[in-house]
């Protein structure tokens, strides 16, 4: 095969490279140009850029170390009925109203005094291993927790009924639990009724000569009081939502968002410091 064969290939090559080479000088000098111009603006507006961040963060530092401090307190549930799925959709609900002012509307909190409700800041459900429970996609039936952000600890016992109320609020919750209360007291009714007729029986007839029925009639009697035993608890503990560990203010934990709230404001000083130097430019 002769070398000729190669020559338009060569010449395509060349071309290619020299087209390359056209480019990579072209982006040189436009990252240079960049660099140049970056530079600039930054020793034209050096002062701004570094008092601007500092005057924002400072303020934003001394604005909340002199505001309200801020707590944060737990609790943990047990629930019976439904998914904690769709508790923690509610608890996402609930935050929506915190920060719309429209909480003293929500289920639970609309008995409460305003200066309770205006306490609260935040609300958060996690699950035990301290993960967020609307992430939790697991099926496992076990207890959660409930984070609470406050400005104030006076009114924490207040804000714990208020929560059990407003997870106890879904319609077939409620049902569920009237259901189980009629059912509880009619089971009531009935074996008080059924130990005070076997009762009766016992006064009339003769025991002594009678054995058998004796004891047919005090094994029934003990079975009857113990199914009302057993009613008498359903109807003691019919609740959904249990509370396991409560708020304690004692326990309560102090937040300091001073440090993170004043490099948010120093960043976005530092934002505001470059684009007030481009357009100055």
């Amino acid at each position: 095969m002769s070398n000729s064969q190669f020559t338009p290939m060569e010449d395509e090559g060349k071309e290619a490279w020299k087209s390359l080479r056209s480019q990579l000088f072209e982006l040189k000098g436009f990252t240079q140009a960049m660099f140049q111009s970056v530079f600039h603006l930054l020793r034209k507006n050096l002062v701004m850029i570094f008092i601007l961040p500092i005057i924002l963060g400072g303020i934003t530092f001394l604005w909340y170390r002199l505001s309200e401090p801020t707590y944060r307190a737990s609790m943990t549930v047990s629930y019976v009925h439904l998914e904690k799925k769709i508790y923690a959709d509610m608890i996402v609900k609930l935050n929506q109203s915190i920060k719309s002012d429209g909480i003293q509307g929500m289920p639970g909190f609309n008995s409460l005094f305003h200066a309770v409700n205006a306490s609260l800041l935040d609300v958060l459900a996690i699950n035990l291993k301290g993960e967020d429970l609307t992430s939790d996609l697991s099926a496992e039936h076990i207890p959660f927790d409930l984070v609470v952000e406050v400005n104030n600890l006076d009114g924490l016992d207040e804000l714990e009924q208020a929560l059990v109320q407003y997870l106890d609020s879904p319609v077939f919750v409620q049902e569920r639990l009237a259901f189980n209360l009629k059912n509880a007291k009619s089971q009531i009714a009935y074996y008080t009724l059924q130990i005070e007729s076997m009762q009766n029986r016992l006064d009339e007839i003769d025991t002594v000569n009678n054995p058998e029925i004796l004891e047919v009639l005090l094994n029934q009697m003990n079975d009857a009081r113990d199914k009302l035993a057993e009613s008498e608890g359903q109807l003691m503990f019919n609740s959904n939502i249990e509370v396991l560990h409560g708020f304690q203010a004692a326990s309560a934990q102090a937040i300091d968002h001073s440090k993170s709230r004043a490099k948010m404001a120093a960043i976005l000083g530092l934002l505001l410091a470059f684009g007030i130097g481009v357009f100055r430019k």
